[in-house]
Parts: C-alpha cells; sequence; structure tokens
C-alpha cells in the first residue's frame, strides 16, 4: 500500500467552510450510509491516494442522495492522476488536485461534478463532526509514521510514533462515534481513535457537489462572490 499526498504549500490559496456557514451541531454518532461502496483504485500500485479518496468520497455522498454503488473506471482514475503529475508516479496536493477538479469534474471528464470545496478546521474535532455529517464526509490529508511503512492492519487505527511528513496520505472520514472516525483507506473501512486523528491529521475539506451547495446553512451568495475573487486572482476553481 501506498502513500502519495504531498504537503500543503505555505501560499496554498482555498475558501475555509467557518467563513460561510454556522452548523448546528452534529449527532453523537453518525456512519456510513447504506449502499455506499469504496475501491482501491491502484493505490496499491501507484501512490495516488488523492484521487482514490476522491473517487470513494464521490460514492459516499451518491449513497446519501440515495444513488448506492458509485464506481469510477480504474484507468481512468489512473489516467487522471498521471495527468495531473505529468506523467510521473509523485504524488499529488490536495488543494492543486481539488481546484483542478472543480475544473474538469471527477476523472477529469466531467463523470461526477464537485464544483466546489471548502477547508475545515482539523483542530476542532466538533467543527470536523459537524462538517462531515452536513456535508457527508471529509477528505483528509494525515502525515503517519514508519511503521505503516512496515505494515498495517484492518483493527482499529490508534497513534503510535511520531508523523513523518513524507509518508503523506489522503483518506475519505466517513464516519464517527465517541471512539473516533471511522477511515476509507486503500479501499476498505478502518476504524481510527481520536488520538489517531488528533496527532496525524494535518488537513480537512468539505466537498460541495450541487445538492450540498444548496443547504441552508451555507451563505451561498458570499461564498459564490469570493469563489470568483479566487479564481479571478489565481485562474483555479474552487
Amino acid at each position: 500500500m501506498l502513500f502519495g499526498r504531498l504537503p500543503r504549500p505555505d501560499n496554498a490559496r482555498f475558501l475555509n467552510l467557518s467563513n460561510y456557514a454556522t452548523l448546528p451541531p452534529a449527532p453523537r454518532a453518525w456512519g456510513i450510509p447504506e449502499g455506499a461502496s469504496f475501491n482501491l483504485y491502484d493505490n496499491d500500485v501507484h501512490g495516488n491516494c488523492v484521487v482514490a479518496e476522491l473517487g470513494n468520497h464521490a460514492s459516499l455522498q451518491a449513497a446519501a442522495e440515495g444513488r448506492p454503488g458509485l464506481q469510477f473506471d480504474t484507468k481512468k482514475v489512473d489516467d487522471f492522476y498521471f495527468k495531473l503529475t505529468g506523467g510521473a508516479d509523485a504524488g499529488l496536493v490536495m488543494v492543486d488536485t481539488m481546484h483542478a477538479v472543480t475544473r474538469d469534474g471527477f476523472p477529469g471528464d466531467g463523470s461526477y461534478l464537485i464544483p466546489h470545496f471548502a477547508g475545515v478546521d482539523h483542530t476542532d474535532q466538533a467543527l470536523i463532526c459537524a462538517a462531515a455529517f452536513r456535508f457527508v464526509g471529509l477528505a483528509i490529508g494525515v502525515a503517519l509514521p514508519d511503521d505503516w511503512r512496515v505494515g498495517w492492519d484492518d483493527g482499529l487505527w490508534e497513534a503510535t510514533k511520531r508523523p513523518n511528513p513524507y509518508n503523506g496520505h489522503a483518506v475519505l472520514f466517513a464516519g464517527y462515534d465517541d471512539l473516533g472516525p471511522e477511515i476509507i483507506s486503500w479501499g476498505q473501512r478502518i476504524p481510527a481513535s481520536w488520538d489517531w486523528f488528533e496527532a496525524y491529521c494535518q488537513e480537512a475539506y468539505s466537498l460541495l457537489d450541487a445538492s450540498r451547495f444548496s443547504a441552508t446553512v451555507l451563505n451561498a451568495k458570499l461564498l459564490i462572490e469570493d469563489l470568483a475573487v479566487l479564481a479571478a486572482e489565481t485562474g483555479q476553481g474552487g
């Protein structure tokens, strides 16, 4: 199993969810909706975890809308990954990749439209749970310790050693309870502890497709205005 999330540059430009939404408290626990299906998407042979997370995230959101079983062609996902990397199996920056998806859809061919995304403060557990529940999942970027390179099992993921910034991985935050989040990684559902999340999570994002963008908790007018400014300044979507 391979990593492939590159560190977010200090000058990365994106919008923050808290500037556009005041979220009501989340329920104590929230789980994966029935019918969601998850795929490895060749993340055992390529460092394409950033795009694999997006494919699984789309499946989670579709299942929540009553459209279970959404899957993407693995070759198209691979082609999208290598297009974004310029042909090298070199990993991706999450923000840059999501900007590309807001322009071209996923996996680069418009099959699934995610017109906007917004950052979420990963140090605020209540906000993390509220955003995951309200907008159906979070794309999170973690830096894992070296023992994850040696091997991993499908039991509870807990904090072990210090994170290594070169062991960057993108996973789907797909549910939570008092123990911690449920993570989708390498195509599998894996329970994690809150200690694991606090030790290793470095970035988090809500994906705002059409149904989530129309949510009444969002100040959509202000968000659209700021998106236009961001696009004009950077040439990026988002």
